[in-house]
């Protein structure tokens, strides 16, 4: 009882000097009850229900505004909110937009010149994203994973030339990305990127990966209709900066589409391997220690494997495996030795 006691005195009196010092620092404000409040010298804010945001109008230091649960925001054109002009990271995820005008929402984020992270993830009315995301020219976080009905990017996205991580994973609608992506060079990290099919004129086809020199994590999301050309199979041996690979194909069952992930030739520096949802009876060919000398982390999972692939566990080429962690998941009809593994 004794213990429980001073762990909860030392818990109030942390929360205490916490809510003191970011009085303090201006980082946020709180009311009476150790609630946050918005006010003029709010510089960082976690959106509630009851909050009004009249005070916020004319606030010039605000710099950060995160949704802290899911509900529908009112955004009028002549409200405090709409009027923030300062922010840096604005968090709206899982926000529902239908009490809200579609064009006053993106004109107000839109005019947010110098927001640098926008979160979006699971919007789910999010249907297309205007030409007008192209005026966040300072942007370098976007997130829009898990946006189930989007289907939809501007070619103005390839503008934002600041990106460093574009997310666009778990976005079943959308069906491939603009033509001209690969101008986004900073890129560092990139989730859903879709092999599109020839018959897409504006779209970003396989090809384009290597020009993403600054690439360390990418999420490939392989569905039916990706094509990736037999001059496209090196693209990812020039991505020496890529650490860490992840491959989904969830949505395909073409065996063509399967022969060409098989032939793939990933970057010998790949530290970490996610492989989700292969059809196959066997593993990718270069899923080897000869192939992969410097893997740490190899995931394998909701597959149809059976077996390894004979590669898998070769030699020959005189290195063998470094993988620290191995993760193999709802795979129920491999047969493998546990000893062996």
């Amino acid at each position: 009882m004794m213990g429980e006691f001073i762990v909860a005195k030392c818990t109030t009196w942390l929360g205490t000097l916490m809510i003191r010092i970011a009085r303090e620092e201006a980082f946020t404000s709180f009311d009476d009850g150790g609630r946050q409040i918005p006010t003029m010298d709010s510089r960082r804010l976690g959106v509630t229900n009851e909050m009004k945001f009249h005070s916020l109008e004319n606030n010039s230091k605000i710099r950060a505004l995160l949704l802290m649960d899911s509900r529908s925001i009112r955004l009028k054109r002549n409200a405090g909110l709409a009027k923030v002009m300062s922010l840096r990271v604005l968090d709206l995820s899982h926000v529902k937009l239908e009490n809200i005008r579609v064009y006053d929402f993106w004109r107000w984020i839109s005019s947010l010149k110098r927001l640098a992270c926008l979160n979006l993830r699971d919007v789910a009315s999010l249907i297309e994203v205007p030409d007008s995301i192209g005026k966040l020219w300072n942007l370098q976080i976007l997130i829009l994973a898990e946006c189930s009905n989007l289907q939809k990017l501007p070619a103005s996205i390839t503008t934002l030339h600041k990106l460093i991580v574009l997310d666009l994973g778990n976005c079943p609608a959308l069906k491939y990305l603009p033509q001209g992506i690969s101008s986004l060079s900073n890129l560092q990290e990139l989730y859903g990127f879709k092999p599109a099919s020839l018959a897409h004129t504006e779209s970003c086809h396989f090809g384009e990966l290597k020009n993403f020199i600054d690439l360390r994590v990418l999420r490939l999301d392989i569905n039916q209709e990706s094509i990736i050309e037999d001059e496209e199979l090196g693209a990812l041996a020039d991505l020496q900066k890529l650490r860490v690979l992840l491959i989904n194909a969830e949505n395909c069952e073409d065996v063509n589409i399967l022969e060409k992930l098989n032939k793939l030739t990933p970057p010998s520096h790949l530290e970490e391997l996610y492989f989700g949802h292969c059809h196959g009876e066997a593993t990718l060919d270069w899923i080897n220690p000869n192939s992969l000398p410097e893997l740490q982390y190899l995931c394998l999972e909701y597959a149809r494997l059976v077996d390894m692939s004979p590669l898998f566990w070769s030699s020959d080429g005189g290195n063998s495996w470094e993988v620290e962690e191995l993760c193999l998941k709802f795979l129920p009809r491999l047969q493998v030795e546990w000893s062996r593994v």
